[in-house]
């Protein structure tokens, strides 16, 4: 597998995904209006954001006593154990929650905040990724909007884990950049964006894997590196 036609480095790289992520921040904005108006006070549906929000705020509860001991014993459901493994655990949504939830002293807040940032993150993923693969900066821009705003994620905007979404398109950016190069960094930030992504949503969790493993498992073949303990 050659070189890509954009390899995304150095500091017009970062100025021009900071462009673009400030971009994909506005459009969900856009996208939830009136929400903005009312971070305090007012979710996308009585339903899971409800739900999602008090996830979200356990977590912060137990991690603030300084041990995750205990995580999975939610108050909810007594006498039973492992409440919280009911649902979704959010861990990675509740660490993004915790400075504004804090600041405002509102778990509300914290949630919609990560609402947003779920949204323009996923654009901001696919916009890597695209970019990468086709060097066009508007190609990008429009699959980033096409991928995190589709009428599949605006249907599930009270479903926040189907929103967080921007490690799918970035797993498969490190791992063309690996099949690429081989460097040992590029399997690095491979495996932690697909941990990170497994942690924001069990249904990604399950898929994921198979979707890296299948094109990994097509190379290895291809090359003949089935035996080569390095690559595997």
């Amino acid at each position: 597998m050659g070189a890509y036609p954009h390899r995304g480095r150095g500091f017009g790289a970062v100025i021009e995904r900071s462009r673009a992520a400030l971009l994909f921040l506005v459009l969900a904005l856009v996208m939830t209006w009136p929400l903005a108006l009312h971070l305090d006070r007012a979710v996308t549906d009585p339903g899971d954001p409800l739900l999602n929000t008090w996830i979200m705020a356990w977590d912060l509860h137990k991690l603030g006593t300084g041990s995750p001991r205990g995580l999975f014993d939610a108050n909810i459901f007594f006498p039973n154990h492992r409440t919280l493994a009911y649902s979704e655990h959010l861990l990675p949504q509740a660490l993004l929650a915790a400075l504004p939830t804090r600041l405002a002293g509102n778990p509300i807040v914290g949630y919609n905040c990560v609402l947003l940032l779920a949204l323009a993150s996923s654009a901001l993923g696919m916009y890597v990724l695209a970019r990468h693969l086709t060097g066009s900066e508007a190609g990008a821009v429009f699959a980033g909007i096409a991928f995190a705003f589709s009428p599949f994620m605006m249907g599930h905007l009270s479903h926040l884990q189907v929103l967080c979404a921007g490690g799918l398109p970035l797993s498969f950016y490190f791992l063309h950049r690996f099949l690429a190069g081989e460097r040992d960094a590029d399997v690095l930030w491979l495996a932690l964006t697909i941990a990170v992504q497994m942690l924001a949503n069990g249904y990604y969790a399950v898929l994921l894997p198979y979707f890296i493993a299948v094109p990994l498992l097509g190379v290895a073949v291809a090359r003949r590196r089935l035996r080569d303990r390095r690559f595997v």
